[in-house]
């Protein structure tokens, strides 16, 4: 019997492939099975991550709509179950002036390293207020600012070194800068149309000499404003005219640089930068059938402070003899001012601010007054007879109100120095009911304050941050930055003026700040500061 042998059994090299596929096959399965786990994971966080940016952008939405003040770039951290999202907001002025563009970008730390990240872009616009001259966007990081101080003084960048030009007013509008100053000579130019669109040093367009030849003064703040009287747009500056003059005798020339002396308003048409034109000096009434405002002294009745709104000029003046130092002027045609009503503060107002048909006034004050407040609060429900409905005296009751802003219902009061122990020279007041602002914010505790030991002459709030300039007459003023929700005696940044000035005037437009100063020569500085 033959036998035949057969191999029906496998060869270790099969086996090795067997193996060696079949391993590619369980890693294939294995890699499927815990990635998938992991897609799930990031699905998981990603979802989380963009329903936390949405709320964030339904929430920027809510506070553009109560306040564009209130926007701001911003970054906060959230823990949703074991992860830790990073939220950054940020806003851009779009080229319209009135569209902000609000980007919320939400980033996590993934498995293996990886960077997980989401963001959402919104368009917010204040059309109901076009015309408005909040053009400002903070965002960045001003923790470190950077400081372009525009030739050494005020003077070269007009092109006349040997000139001396205090600032009084600034005012950033739809890519212009409005300044203006008062001058040492009678003959020289006091307001000025710069260009802020070529880069962080202004461009001079146009200037114009607002008092005349033979009156060396000019303009003690500004205000710019859009207006479409008729269909025919265009953009007017109001000027609050600081030259004194016997109020109750002169005659002001209606488009007459040379009647400027008797006006308290000037009103400017700068739709063509380059060739600004004198539209109107208006004088306020000076019968006592309607406003009877006389001077007071060397230097009563003359304006020192303005606000536009809606329409309106809210005009402030030094101390009058008769008649109100708080006045509203209808604007709605520029050509064609007329005074609405007035109020009689007894003090210069040092500033204004107006939101939601309520008017806040900063001046000084005494202890033997009858309401020794350094802001008076009034009701414009009917322009025509404004009522005082609260005020804010500050716990020492000492230094007069220089200067105030609002945000949302936050009011921020500036005073004037003083030596008090423990007193402040900036407040952050509730304000969430105008007429009960003394309840809101009682003298213990004391509300939140700022000591800068110096006067508060401007100010401005966006969002988290609030902007101070500081400066007393005699020595160097300064601007700081806080954030009042993490520090009310540390600064985020500090930055000295130029030439040791004291600072004057302060207005923003987009993410850049433009501050006025002036030494104790009266000469001033212009400062362009961005994060």
């Amino acid at each position: 019997m033959k036998i035949t042998a057969t191999n029906k059994g496998f060869s270790t090299v099969e086996m090795l492939i067997a193996m060696t596929v079949m391993s590619l096959m369980l890693g294939a399965i294995m890699l499927v099975i815990f990635g998938s786990q992991t897609f799930v994971s990031d699905a998981s966080a990603h979802a989380k991550a963009l329903s936390l940016a949405s709320l964030i952008q339904e929430e920027e939405e809510v506070l553009s709509q109560k306040d564009f003040n209130l926007l701001s770039a911003s970054s906060s951290l959230y823990t949703i179950g074991s992860t830790t999202y990073a939220a950054a907001i940020t806003v851009e002025l779009q080229p319209d002036y009135a569209t902000r563009k609000v980007t919320t970008s939400v980033t996590w730390q993934e498995e293996h390293a990886r960077t997980g990240k989401v963001s959402l872009v919104d368009y917010v616009a204040d059309y109901e207020n076009a015309a408005s001259t909040n053009t400002c966007s903070i965002s960045g990081d001003w923790s470190h600012p950077t400081v372009q101080n525009v030739q050494t003084n005020f003077a070269q960048l007009v092109g006349d070194s040997s000139g001396i030009y205090s600032l009084g007013g600034v005012d950033a509008y739809k890519g212009r800068l409005y300044v203006t100053a008062t001058v040492s000579g009678a003959t020289k130019k006091n307001f000025f149309i710069f260009d802020t669109t070529a880069g962080p040093s202004p461009q001079l367009l146009g200037s114009l000499d607002t008092t005349g030849p033979s009156i060396g003064s000019g303009g003690a703040a500004v205000v710019v404003a859009t207006s479409s009287q008729n269909n025919n747009p265009g953009n007017f500056a109001y000027v609050a005219n600081a030259y004194n003059a016997n109020f109750a005798t002169c005659t002001p020339k209606p488009a007459d640089p040379n009647g400027g002396n008797c006006a308290q308003l000037q009103i400017f048409d700068v739709t063509n930068p380059a060739a600004p034109v004198l539209i109107s000096n208006y004088l306020l009434p000076t019968t006592t059938a309607s406003a009877h405002v006389t001077g007071s002294g060397s230097s009563g009745a003359v304006g020192s402070s303005i606000f536009y709104k809606d329409g309106y000029i809210y005009l402030g003046l030094t101390k009058t003899t008769t008649g109100p130092e708080f006045n509203i002027i209808d604007v709605h045609n520029p050509h064609s001012p007329a005074w609405v009503g007035g109020y009689k503060v007894g003090y210069v107002v040092n500033a204004i601010y107006v939101a939601d048909n309520i008017a806040y006034i900063a001046h000084p004050t005494d202890s033997s007054a009858t309401l020794p407040e350094q802001v008076t609060v009034l009701s414009l429900t009917d322009k025509s007879n404004p009522v005082r409905i609260s005020g804010y005296k500050a716990p020492d009751k000492q230094g007069n109100g220089k200067s105030l802003y609002r945000a949302g219902s936050t009011l921020y009061i500036g005073r004037t120095v003083n030596t008090t122990a423990g007193s402040n020279d900036a407040y952050v007041l509730h304000d969430d009911d105008p007429a009960n602002l003394v309840a809101l914010n009682p003298n213990t505790p004391q509300p939140l304050g700022i000591k800068l030991s110096s006067s508060i002459n401007a100010l401005l709030a966006r969002g988290q941050l609030l902007f101070l300039l500081s400066g007393t007459s005699g020595t160097p003023g300064s601007l700081n930055i806080f954030n009042p929700a993490v520090s009310t005696s540390t600064p985020l940044a500090s930055l000295a003026l130029p030439g040791a000035s004291s600072g004057a005037a302060m207005d923003c437009e987009g993410n850049t700040l433009y501050a006025a100063s002036n030494d104790l020569s009266n000469k001033g500085y212009l400062s362009v500061i961005y994060p």
